[in-house]
């Protein structure tokens, strides 16, 4: 067949399709032998470096990038005892906390939580081992200025020896245990040998201390007795003031002489937060390497690129 003095050639004869399926398999089987010692390693390198990254910056937003979940945290600061290895801090004991409440003047409120254990709770016929803090009256409301998503905090009734009982619950356990019904407020709870009256639930996302492993499922009413008071060898008290409108970290610190103050977000971050950021720098930089490399890295010839299958058309 010609057209306007051009010969077009057609092969006479065509590769049956089950020639082409048995070719195209091929194919896939000598990509994967030629690729593995390059792209496969490439790609390999790009998938663990974009999962580092992933857990990385998880962690560096939730210590250093995300402001803290409570109300104008730069006026908070986190007070905390020197440890006899330099360099070291130690939570506070509870004659020092109380030493504090009593005699500082640069902040307007003083409160802290203390480790609760992991009391075994009934829920819905279960009991189920949770983990608790103990918490002094006012530290959600009258120190960190959070309200509750549901129901009321404490008083400071309840922070008195032979005043009330309750429990707050945090919002994952109020989720997760009882489907965030709100029919939870006033329910009694089997905590241990005692059954405390739910009185609220925390705002998703809040918590005290902060820290990066699991947070506490509930919050108990701290109340000390008069030895306890003159404890100073439990290094147990996480401790948060708020400072007085005006107030620097500086003049705090000068405050409580005795104590080791920085601001919470300094005390959350510590030292991990410089090189977090360094870290998380690295981790982008080799992924945006990895990118290139993958990306520049040739691809096998496949069998039509090598001619194994006969031109459609010669001119």
């Amino acid at each position: 067949m010609e057209a306007e003095g051009y010969r077009l050639k057609v092969p006479t004869t065509q590769p049956s399709p089950f020639l082409t399926v048995r070719a195209t398999f091929r194919d896939a089987l000598h990509g994967l032998r030629v690729g593995r010692a390059t792209t496969g390693f490439a790609v390999a390198i790009l998938t663990l470096t974009m999962t580092a990254a992933t857990v990385i910056y998880s962690v560096v937003d939730a210590v250093v990038l995300r402001p803290l979940p409570y109300a104008d945290p730069g006026r908070l600061i986190g007070v905390m005892l020197p440890s006899r290895t330099a360099g070291q801090v130690l939570p506070a004991s509870p004659s020092s906390y109380f030493s504090w409440l009593e005699h500082t003047h640069t902040l307007e409120s003083l409160g802290a939580a203390r480790p609760g254990g992991r009391p075994e709770v009934q829920i819905d016929g279960g009991v189920e081992p949770l983990s608790a803090w103990l918490v002094t009256a006012d530290l959600f409301d009258g120190v960190l200025g959070v309200r509750p998503a549901l129901g009321r905090f404490f008083g400071s009734e309840y922070g008195r020896p032979g005043g009330p009982t309750g429990v707050i619950l945090s919002y994952d356990l109020w989720i997760r245990r009882f489907g965030g019904s709100p029919g939870v407020i006033g329910r009694l709870l089997g905590i241990g040998d005692d059954a405390r009256e739910i009185m609220g639930v925390l705002p998703q996302g809040v918590g005290y201390p902060i820290s990066l492993g699991p947070a506490a499922d509930l919050y108990l009413p701290y109340v000390a007795s008069e030895a306890e008071r003159t404890n100073n060898t439990a290094y147990s008290m996480f401790v948060v003031g708020r400072m007085r409108p005006g107030v620097t970290v500086e003049q705090a610190r000068a405050d409580i002489s005795s104590g080791i103050v920085r601001s919470l977000s300094d005390q959350v971050a510590g030292p991990a937060k410089q090189w977090m950021l360094l870290v998380l720098a690295a981790v982008i930089i080799v992924l945006l390497v990895a990118s290139v490399n993958v990306d520049r890295h040739p691809q096998p010839p496949c069998r039509a690129q090598r001619g194994l299958f006969p031109p459609l058309t010669d001119y």
